[in-house]
Order: structure tokens, then sequence, then C-alpha cells
């Protein structure tokens, strides 16, 4: 999956979708649905489908699942950092998704 998600996250546009982000955000709400219906808790794909949530509250569900990069750089931005009271510069510039911001 890597091999095929890395180079187009690195593209500068997502142009061509191979696979669309609100297919992946239907499947976690069927996985979701039923870890409910089975009283199975999924840490991992409940936050997964809430980040595919908010991608596709963002516009991006027609987009390459790839494009998802984009709500983790905006979480990252300087914008959102001031609105939430957080620190840019904390962790020597090491944003939290693990990237080295630019200073």
């Amino acid at each position: 999956m890597f091999r095929d998600r890395v180079p187009r996250i690195l593209e500068p546009e997502f142009s061509q979708p191979k696979s669309l982000l609100g297919i992946f955000l239907k499947d976690m709400g069927i996985v979701k649905d039923l870890a409910s219906e089975l009283v199975v808790e999924l840490v991992i794909a409940q936050a997964t489908h809430e980040v595919f949530a908010v991608a596709a509250s963002s516009g991006l569900s027609f987009e390459d699942d790839s494009g998802l990069i984009r709500i983790y750089e905006f979480m990252e931005s300087d914008e959102v950092n001031s609105m939430i009271g957080r620190d840019p510069r904390s962790r020597d510039g090491v944003g939290a998704i693990g990237h080295r911001r630019n200073s």
C-alpha cells in the first residue's frame, strides 16, 4: 500500500483519483457499525473513520485517498496551532504527525 500511496501523497496535485476517499469513509463506517454490533471496541478504526469524515466534510470525498494528507497538513498549520493554543515550535519543531516544520 505504501509503495502505491506515498508517491501520490508527494505529488503537488491530486488530479487522477485511483481510490476515492469517500469509498474509504463508507468502508470504515461499515467496520465501525459491525464492531458496535458485536460490542467490540476498535479504537484505531474509530479514529480512522473520524479523520475520513473530516476529509469528506471538507469536500475531499471524490478526491484520491492520498489527498487525506491535506487534512493533516491543515491540522499542523500555524493557524490551527494558534487557534488551539499549541506552541507550533514545541517538540523541537516536529509536528504531531512526525514531519519537520519549516521554521
